[in-house]
């Protein structure tokens, strides 16, 4: 029986802990966003990411006060794919 979710929309999203607080979301890269959380994580909002099946849910707890935003990837082609780095240098 498998424990992974029945659905992914293929975005990644990675909370980041620490950095100072800011205001607006901001585009890294194309198809990388940096969003800042409205309001600092709670233990239910851990818990209902358990529940949509994310299962290192508990181990964040301790963790969740110093959370400030998140990183989203999104998800793009594979023509798209091996071009971005390239794009990405020449853009910087």
């Amino acid at each position: 029986m498998s424990t992974e979710p029945s659905t992914f929309d293929g975005n990644w999203h990675v909370l980041l802990a620490g950095l100072p607080s800011f205001g607006t979301q901001m585009a890294l890269a194309p198809g990388i966003m940096l969003y800042p959380l409205n309001s600092p994580l709670s233990v239910f909002d851990l818990a209902a990411a358990g529940a949509a099946g994310f299962r290192g849910w508990a181990a964040l707890e301790q963790f969740a006060p110093f959370c400030t935003g998140e990183i989203e990837s999104m998800s793009i082609p594979d023509s798209l794919t091996r071009s971005l780095p390239t794009r990405m240098y020449l853009d910087n």
